[in-house]
């Protein structure tokens, strides 16, 4: 293996329209380090057959523990009713000081509030999302495991009808992004 080591969870994405597209990304922008995917799905990752591909569970990962420079967590906390587990899991399996990056969909997203106000709809996303996350609780979560918060944004967009806007860079607005980002560090 070469360089450092990053473990994108979930990289072969939960619909036919991502198929992997994040996880093409990160080994486009990291060619020199070693990028391990780790999905559920066995069917879609023998027809996408990435390198260094793993079948496995995030909340019980087939790794050895100190084994990662970087984990990444895109969308995925949501999607499990046992978020101890898996936060654990990347806190076993990352070096000390290694770096976890997670995002996860933001119910205080502005373009979320909007269709409630004005459709009445609950818009919090997709049918398989369990839990929902808030600043708040993710920050707990990670401190309950010994991981230090080095940034929490938000994407600072919000979508409309399938286009896109951006949130002006003022303190009211600036955790109103679709998406609640955060840059973790074991401790």
């Amino acid at each position: 293996m070469k360089g450092p080591r990053i473990l994108d969870v979930g990289n072969l994405g939960d619909d036919e329209y991502d198929e992997g597209k994040t996880h093409r990304m990160i080994q486009s922008a990291f060619s020199n380090f070693t990028i391990i995917g780790l999905d559920m799905n066995e069917e879609k990752a023998k027809k996408l057959s990435f390198p260094n591909q793993v079948v496995g569970s995030a909340e019980a990962m087939p790794f050895p523990s100190d084994f990662f420079d970087t984990i990444y967590m895109g969308e995925i906390l949501e999607h499990t009713f046992e978020p101890q587990k898996m936060i654990k899991e990347a806190r076993r399996t990352l070096k000390n000081g290694g770096i976890l990056i997670l995002d996860t969909p933001n119910p205080y997203a502005l373009s979320r509030i909007f269709r409630f106000l004005v459709k009445k709809m609950d818009t919090l996303g997709h049918s398989d999302h369990k839990v929902f996350y808030t600043p708040c609780s993710l920050k707990n979560i990670l401190e309950e495991n010994e991981f230090h918060i080095e940034a929490m944004v938000t994407d600072s967009t919000f979508g409309v009808k399938g286009r896109t806007f951006f949130l002006p860079r003022i303190p009211f607005c600036e955790m109103l992004g679709g998406h609640i980002c955060v840059k973790a560090i074991k401790l």
